[in-house]
C-alpha cells in the first residue's frame, strides 16, 4: 500500500511484459457527493498530490503548511473514449453488468445494512461509472479537512487512492509510453464517515466495491474496449 511500495513492482511488471495497456484495479474513497459506495471511478487524470510537497510557514496561524506541488498524469484519450462509448455501443451488456453487481450487493450486504446505507444516500441501487480526476498519494484519507485541502488544488477530484500514481509514473517513463488506466471501486468516503461505514457493513462494502471493479475490468476486456497487442501489430 502506498506510492513508494507500488512503484518498484509497476516498473518490473511493465519491463517484463510490455503490455498494450496497464490497468490497476482496487478500491478508493469518494471525495464527491455524486460518487457513492460501490460506484466505479475511471481516472481521466491522476494527481500525485504529495510527490513534491513544500512545507512553508503558515502566515495566518503560525506553524507550517504544505503547498501543493504534485505531478499530474493524464489517462490515454483513446481508452477513455472507448469506455465512454460503451453505454451507447453495448447497452445490453452494461445492463447485465449492473444487474450482476446488484446481486452481489444482496449477497455481501444484509438487508438492514443495504437499507441503512441507501436511506442515507450512500449506496445506489446499482453502481454508476464516473470518469474524473483522482488524487493518488501515500496518505489514507479519513478527514473532512484533508478532503477540503485536496480540493484547494483541484475541485474536480472525485476520489482518493494510494497506488495509481505509481503505475501512471512508471507507464509514462517507458519508451514508448504505455497507456495506463486506473479503475477503482468506491469502498468508503474520504472523510469522517469512514469508520461509520465500516461499522455498518462489517467490511461488506469493501468486498462489494472490489467485486464491481473486477467485474467491470472483465467487461471492458470482453467488449474490446482495451488495447491489445495483436491490434498494434
Amino acid at each position: 500500500m502506498g506510492i513508494s511500495a507500488a512503484r518498484g513492482p509497476a516498473d518490473r511488471m511493465l519491463d517484463r511484459w510490455r503490455p498494450a495497456v496497464a490497468v490497476m484495479i482496487g478500491i478508493a474513497a469518494s471525495l464527491s457527493d455524486d460518487v457513492k459506495l460501490g460506484d466505479l471511478v475511471v481516472a481521466s487524470q491522476i494527481d500525485a498530490y504529495d510527490a513534491k510537497l513544500k512545507a512553508v510557514t503558515a502566515a495566518s496561524r503560525g506553524g507550517f503548511e504544505f503547498l501543493h506541488r504534485g505531478l499530474v498524469y493524464r489517462a490515454d484519450g483513446r481508452v477513455l473514449a472507448a469506455i465512454r462509448d460503451l453505454r451507447f455501443a453495448h447497452p445490453a451488456a452494461l445492463s447485465s453488468f449492473e444487474a450482476a453487481c446488484s446481486t452481489d450487493a444482496e449477497s455481501l450486504l444484509v438487508a438492514r445494512q443495504r437499507a441503512k446505507l441507501q436511506q442515507g444516500k450512500s449506496l445506489g441501487r446499482s453502481p454508476s461509472v464516473h470518469r474524473g480526476h483522482v488524487a493518488s498519494g501515500s496518505i489514507l484519507g479519513a478527514s473532512t479537512e484533508f478532503r477540503d485541502w485536496l480540493h484547494l488544488r483541484d475541485q474536480s477530484i472525485i476520489a482518493l487512492e494510494m497506488e495509481g500514481a505509481a503505475l501512471a509514473a512508471a507507464a509514462a517513463d517507458r519508451q514508448p509510453q504505455i497507456p495506463a488506466l486506473v479503475l477503482r471501486g468506491i469502498s468508503d468516503f474520504g472523510d469522517d464517515r469512514k469508520r461509520a461505514i465500516d461499522a455498518i457493513s462489517s467490511g461488506g462494502v469493501r468486498r462489494y466495491a472490489m467485486r464491481n471493479a473486477v467485474r467491470y475490468l472483465l467487461l471492458l476486456a470482453q467488449l474490446g474496449a482495451l488495447p491489445r497487442h495483436d491490434e498494434a501489430q
